[in-house]
């Protein structure tokens, strides 16, 4: 067995030539000027606040790490960027000396692609694929020749870039080799992501946790192994070689065929000694290895785990213990095939999107992309590239290459367009087109492209009504609402202490917590009415089982905003009863609906939102629909 980087060594060697064709691809392709006297492009904060959204489960990943970098390299005049698969600036640590980082575009928000910035560490690791020192001159922008920066990508489970984690100093010296500890921190730390990447994709299965008996370094530098109840092995993180190439097909093999203690005898060990390492010998080689295994978060009695990482589990998943919400389901089936489109009505949170990954994976398309919008989340400026993509200089800022939109990532699987009530009647009259001739056109193109796919979409506002005020397509309703289904909101459904039963021991296994949830904190739970259904039930137990620090979930632990409504059954019973949140699909009079909303929030327009159950991006976007300024009725 051979534990491996998967890098250059800190000597880069080659570093010259990438840097070259770096620099061919900034003239020749991308067409940049070094001498142009721009900055980075910064997204405004409404973009960076949606890409943050959308990159959230990396950003919880990496969170950790992060700042455990900056500890280690902010007194070297250091900060610290993790930008998405685009480079574009998701999370910054700099410390005190922020604002001079700032005015080089070392900022949330800076788009650092290589189509846009030329030579950078950022663009041509997402280029190249791999961790890269670009220092001072190597930059093809002349204003960024003082910067010196290590970058790596940060791969997901699936092997796919999901983002870029890099460490900039505005003022370094000349020689290339003082950055040589910098760039290895940044390496080891984006590998370290990684890990929790490939943790989190794989909670379902057995986890193995491997170090190389002597070394020093912590659990989660080391390489992991995923494998089913049988003992077969799944997959392999990326610092591992288990004498096939990282990302291949992995063999017909099990951790009985690599190691000396077979299989059960590591589940024997950890029930026997839950978090002691157990030593293991590896059969080819003879390594020593000490490791850690940690159970699946579900019950290994359900159907056998897939081999793509990323790909849905299906409606076995869910817990659907209500008898209403079975038959639902059982329709839903034999639905996942037909060429009909499906239509989910339910209030914000009911789980909406987990039951269109349910249907997705239940379908014959599971093997192929499950591709999600949300229709809310992007602003209306933006919805049509991200929807229908672009060609190259399709429109002032595209990119040099253009973008695949998600209509067509989604060709051969499912898209999942959830609050399809909030898109713009520009960007339905071309989902249309999409749905009635299976042909999507990107911005600037002059010819479609064919796709094949299943739609799913989602919504919490009632259609009907908005196709009556004319603001929402009439002939776009009539094709999507052909199979119709509506989700019980949490508090109406007859299995809430299963679903929260198995929403805490999924959060648990994903905090990496042997924690039990008793009882009286789970009557205490119950009777809650959940405004925000599933979604807050998860922030609620999730924060519960960070702050506790015992074996044993206590009351205590639960949020104060949570703890002081409990305290306030009336008031709780007084806000259940308000038609304002709760009657919104039924009461075509949004309007009288928004400013009753606002006058009980005192004109805070994120407490209306929340009480709607709505995004903050749809709460002010029908604001502006209606006239409505944000601050009205504020009292006094």
């Amino acid at each position: 067995m051979q534990i491996t980087e998967g890098h250059d060594d800190d000597r880069q060697p080659g570093l010259a030539d990438r840097i070259a064709r770096s620099w061919r691809r900034s003239v020749e392709d991308y067409r940049l000027d070094p001498h142009a006297p721009r900055r980075p492009r910064i997204l405004s904060s409404g973009e960076c606040r949606e890409l943050r959204e959308r990159s959230e489960s990396l950003l919880r990943a990496a969170q950790s790490r992060i700042a455990r970098l900056e500890r280690q390299i902010a007194d070297g005049g250091y900060c610290v960027l993790l930008t998405n698969e685009r480079g574009e600036t998701i999370d910054f640590r700099g410390g005190a000396a922020e604002r001079g980082y700032n005015t080089r575009g070392l900022r949330v928000g800076a788009c650092w692609s290589e189509d846009e910035e030329g030579t950078n560490a950022v663009g041509t690791a997402l280029v190249d694929g791999e961790a890269i020192l670009v220092h001072k001159h190597d930059h093809f922008r002349a204003h960024n020749a003082a910067i010196s920066c290590s970058a790596a990508p940060i791969l997901g489970a699936d092997g796919r870039v999901l983002g870029v984690l890099n460490a900039s100093a505005c003022e370094a010296p000349d020689d290339r080799r003082s950055q040589a500890m910098v760039f290895r921190l940044v390496r080891d730390s984006a590998l370290a992501i990684e890990n929790a990447v490939f943790a989190d994709a794989w909670r379902n299965a057995w986890l193995l946790r491997l170090s190389p008996a002597g070394e020093l370094g912590g659990w989660d530098d080391g390489p992991l192994i995923a494998f089913d109840d049988d003992g077969r092995v799944l997959a392999a993180s990326r610092r591992l070689q288990l004498g096939w190439r990282p990302r291949a097909a992995l063999p017909d093999c099990s951790l009985a065929d690599l190691f000396e203690l077979p299989r059960d005898g590591l589940t024997a060990h950890a029930h026997r000694n839950p978090g002691v390492p157990v030593p293991l010998r590896h059969f080819s080689s003879g390594a020593l290895f000490h490791a850690q295994l940690q159970a699946p978060a579900r019950a290994a009695t359900r159907a056998p785990l897939r081999e793509t990482a990323a790909a849905p589990e299906g409606f076995d998943a869910l817990a659907v213990g209500d008898p209403e919400l079975r038959k639902l389901v059982d329709r839903i089936k034999r639905l996942a095939d037909s060429p009909l489109g499906i239509l989910l009505l339910g209030e914000t949170g009911s789980g909406k999107e987990a039951f269109a990954r349910a249907i997705h994976g239940h379908s014959q398309r599971r093997a192929r992309p499950f591709v999600a919008v949300n229709c809310a989340a992007i602003p209306d400026t933006l919805i049509e590239s991200e929807l229908f993509g672009y060609k190259d200089g399709a429109f002032t800022g595209a990119r040099a290459r253009g973008m695949v939109g998600k209509i067509q990532l989604a060709d051969g699987g499912t898209l999942f367009l959830d609050e399809i009530g909030d898109m713009p009647l520009a960007s339905q009259t071309r989902l249309l087109r999409v749905l009635a001739e299976g042909e999507v056109m990107a911005l600037g193109a002059s010819q479609p492209d064919r796709v094949d796919l299943h739609v799913v979409c989602a919504t919490h506002r009632d259609l009907a009504a908005m196709v009556a005020d004319g603001r929402f397509r009439e002939d776009l309703y009539y094709r999507l609402n052909a199979a119709t289904f509506r989700l019980p909101p949490l508090r109406e459904r007859s299995d809430r202490r299963e679903v929260m039963q198995a929403v805490f021991d999924a959060e648990a296994q994903a905090a990496g917590r042997r924690i039990a949830l008793p009882d009286d904190v789970l009557d205490r739970l119950l009777g809650y009415d959940w405004p925000g259904n599933i979604r807050e039930l998860r922030n609620v137990l999730r924060y519960a089982i960070a702050v506790c620090a015992e074996p044993r979930l206590r009351v205590e632990h639960l949020p104060a905003s949570l703890l002081d409504a409990l305290a306030r059954p009336a008031a709780s019973a007084r806000a259940s009863q308000r038609p304002v949140a709760r009657e919104l699909a039924d009461d075509r009079d949004e309007s009288l609906k928004l400013r009753q909303a606002l006058a009980d929030c005192d004109g805070h327009a994120p407490s209306a939102a929340r009480q709607l159950g709505m995004s903050r991006a749809t709460f002010y976007r029908r604001l502006r629909d209606y006239g409505i300024a944000p601050g009205s009725g504020r009292r006094g």
